[in-house]
Formats: C-alpha cells, structure tokens, sequence
C-alpha cells in the first residue's frame, strides 16, 4: 500500500484565527469602554449621594437641636392672648395655652377699675402657670377696638412687665393687627 501523503495548507487558517482574535479583542475593548463608563456614572451619582446624605444628616441635626430647644422653650413658657371682645358688654378675653379663659368687663363707669381687674387677672393667669416667660399676644382689630381700650391693654401690660420679672416672670409682649393679616 502506498501512502498518501496529505499536505495540508494552515495559511487560510491561520488567517481565520486572527481574524477571530482581532474580533475578540476589539469587543473586550469595546467592553472594557462600557465598564469604565459605567464606573464613572456610577462614581459620579455616589459622590451627589454623598452630599446629599450630608445634607440631609445636616438637616436632622438642626430639626434634633430645635426639637430640644422648643422643648425647654414649651416646658418653661406660657403663651397668653390677650383680645376684646366687641359684644354689649365689651369685655377683654384673657386665654392661656393651658387652656385658662378669664373675661374681664370693661362696662365699668371708671377705667381705673377695669386697669385693675385687667392687671389681676392677667398676673393671675401668668402666674398660674407656674413658668419663667410668658409670651403674651395682644390681638385686635383696629376698626373694632376703641383707642381707650387699646392704651388700657398697652399700658396694663408695660406696667406689669417689670412687676412680673422682679418675681422672677419674663415678660414678651406683641401686638397683631388682624386687619394687617
């Protein structure tokens, strides 16, 4: 028997297996590309969710540090409104956030009693509750309200604000104006 010889020729496939090689090596590239894109936008949105996380702790911190200091402000104060009532008999409402209401006529023939009535009960109600400041709020509406009643009040309270903080009882005072809003 005779042998053959084959002869193979390998150039065509070697040709093929770098081309398969470039192939691959151009899409690990391409991919490569895509991951380190993917890393940026990915470094990116952490470092925005990085500030906003401090921000946000930021934010939790003042609410926290507010929370306790609205907590001493409402253990240790008192607010009080202070209005007119424009019935027949006009009278002055005296409430409290504790949920004390005094009415103190002012029908009176003298001012001075009705300054002195005013006077008492508000001391009263402030002391009562047994704070270290007192935020009184003095609503009105200045169409509705005489002149006469306005500087009672006004002065009632100017002349009790010292009185108060010699036992020890801080006084703030404001006025609204309901027709200013």
């Amino acid at each position: 028997m005779k042998k053959r010889q084959i002869l193979v020729e390998l150039t065509p496939l070697l040709d093929v297996i770098l081309i398969m090689l470039f192939v691959l090596l151009v899409q690990s590239k391409t991919q490569v590309q895509a991951a380190e894109v993917d890393r940026a936008e990915a470094e990116s949105e952490s470092a925005v969710l990085k500030v906003e996380l401090e921000s946000v702790k930021n934010a939790l911190e003042e609410a926290k540090r507010r929370e306790r200091t609205l907590g001493i402000v409402d253990e240790k104060s008192a607010i009080v409104t202070v209005s007119v009532i424009e019935s027949s008999p006009r009278r002055i409402l005296i409430e409290s956030d504790g949920g004390a209401v005094t009415y103190v006529s002012l029908d009176s023939g003298r001012s001075d009693t009705a300054r002195e009535r005013f006077i008492g009960a508000l001391r009263s109600i402030i002391e009562e509750g047994g704070t270290e400041s007192a935020f009184l709020v003095f609503q009105y509406d200045r169409n509705g309200i005489y002149n006469s009643e306005y500087e009672l009040i006004k002065d009632a309270v100017l002349e009790l604000k010292p009185e108060l903080l010699r036992g020890g009882i801080y006084i703030n005072y404001a006025e609204i104006d309901l027709m200013e809003g």
